[in-house]
């Protein structure tokens, strides 16, 4: 198969876990105004402008993080994406989605311990929970709620001013799966396909924002080095 940025994810999906066994190359224009280009075989390369060293572009930095991703949570690429192989939102429907991201939150905003609902202090719970619904909707099948509201998900770039340690990763997923355990209307083969590619999810954002952060001290040191220069 070729690979291909996900519009409905926000990820891009590495080499070997595509639906489609045939495309053309092409190219689109992110949200920051780069331009991706999309190679059969050879995965997603960024061209066009020169890119910031914030910025997560090459196609060996992406793959860093989906093999971190893998390797934290446990789960190949082949795993997490395995959802994409199925039409989750025909099995369930919007109201099964609108569930469990009110379990979800629900837990999120009761949680006892102060640092990890500061997370979420800047959200209000209802908007966080048409945010997740919209989103699990539209990546797992249905039509383009959150896209359509919202933009492109962008996640690494959505939680970027989230603090998305390893420690708030393990809390989220614990939440998460205490949420789909109180959505029985989740049947047991979408559950796997889901929670797989959740935890792949959760990582991948722990992924991302260390790398930027590495990046963002690699650029200040620069700056220093040249101002002192």
């Amino acid at each position: 198969g070729v690979c291909r940025t996900d519009a409905r994810s926000g990820h891009w999906r590495p080499v070997g876990t595509c639906v489609n066994r045939t495309r053309r190359a092409s190219s689109r224009e992110s949200r920051d105004g780069r331009r991706w280009r999309l190679v059969g075989g050879h995965g997603a390369r960024c061209c066009g402008p020169a890119v910031d060293a914030t910025h997560l572009c090459a196609t060996a930095a992406m793959q860093a993080l989906q093999e971190a991703a893998s390797r934290n949570a446990g789960v190949t690429s082949e795993e997490a994406f395995a959802l994409d192989e199925v039409n989750i939102f025909e099995r369930l429907g919007k109201d099964v989605f609108v569930k469990l991201s009110t379990e979800f939150y629900n837990r999120v905003y009761d949680d006892g311990e102060a640092w990890f609902r500061d997370i979420f202090a800047g959200s209000k719970k209802e908007d966080a929970i048409q945010n997740q619904y919209e989103f699990f909707i539209q990546r797992m099948g249905g039509p383009p709620l959150y896209s359509t509201r919202k933009g492109h998900p962008a996640l690494i770039g959505r939680h970027r001013t989230f603090d998305v340690s390893p420690a708030a990763a393990r809390r989220w997923l614990t939440h998460m799966e205490a949420a789909l355990d109180a959505t029985p209307e989740i049947d047991g083969d979408s559950r796997k396909r889901m929670w797989a590619f959740l935890r792949h999810t959760a990582w991948f954002l722990v992924a991302g924002q260390d790398m930027m952060k590495a990046r963002e001290a690699e650029a200040a040191a620069a700056a220093a080095a040249e101002d002192g220069g």
